[in-house]
């Protein structure tokens, strides 16, 4: 059927091809629908923004005596004031 040249090249071939194949990129079945995605990522900036208040709202509750510190929240380069930025 094939000869010697062509049954070396064939396999060559074979060999060759069967290396692509499952390189190519599988889709991951588990991420779920671009809704599900957003959701999610709308929760955890909910989360990061809540954390993030609680966070300025302590410093105000520890600046409160102080009247030095009364603008500490537009000064950019206070702790305060960067995470009210």
């Amino acid at each position: 059927m094939f000869s010697g040249k062509n049954k070396v090249f064939f396999i060559i071939l074979l060999a060759i091809f069967s290396m692509v194949v499952p390189t190519s990129p599988a889709q991951n079945k588990s991420d779920g629908t671009p809704m599900q995605r957003l959701d999610v990522m709308r929760q955890k900036l909910e989360g990061i923004r809540r954390s993030l208040n609680s966070a300025a709202s302590a410093f105000e509750d520890e600046n409160k005596g102080d009247k030095t510190k009364k603008d500490d929240k537009t000064n950019i380069q206070t702790p305060l004031g960067r995470l009210r930025a």
